[in-house]
């Protein structure tokens, strides 16, 4: 019965995402086609909230590839802590510039491989650039940063913390 409940999840998960979507960058509308075939075996952040729906890459070192994505750190573990990185501000890179938006109770999805994972917000607060506590592992905190500098302050980030909703 459980396989058929989360069968039917993904099928109405990938109807509901199939449709077009869109992000704004600088005031203008880009459309984002998701085909289903082409998520299956990867992992995707969307927020609707802050119009937010973009793969997530493995961080190469040094976060070469930051640049043109958003990256996670170290692992991805549904059961510990994920952090993901993201630039803000103005540019056509700025996945995170919404992020600020974001209050508590706010939801997140994770789509990992065909599984479908919700998250609420927890938790915003501002951290400094040099605090690598941040990037300890938590075992089995279910939790997942968003972590993106701060507009204001060049030396400060911006951490949103979501935890997984019971499933």
């Amino acid at each position: 019965m459980l396989f058929v409940v989360n069968i039917f999840i993904i099928f109405s998960f990938v109807l509901y995402y199939i449709n077009i979507r869109y992000e704004k960058y600088n005031d203008y509308n880009i459309k984002t086609f998701i085909n289903y075939k082409d998520i299956i075996n990867k992992k995707i952040l969307f927020i609707d909230k802050i119009n937010l729906s973009k793969e997530i890459a493995k961080a190469e070192p040094y976060f070469k590839n930051l640049d043109e994505n958003i990256v996670y750190y170290d692992n991805f573990n549904i059961n510990n802590k994920i952090i993901i990185f993201g630039h803000s501000g103005n540019a056509h890179n700025a996945y995170f510039k919404r992020l600020k938006d974001l209050s508590l109770n706010d939801e997140a999805i994770i789509y990992n491989n065909g599984i479908i994972y919700n998250y609420v917000v927890t938790n915003i607060y501002m951290i400094d650039e040099y605090d690598t506590y941040i990037l300890s592992s938590d075992i089995n905190s279910k939790k997942l940063l968003l972590i993106t500098c701060d507009e204001t302050y060049s030396n400060k980030r911006l951490v949103v913390e979501f935890i997984l909703k019971t499933l």
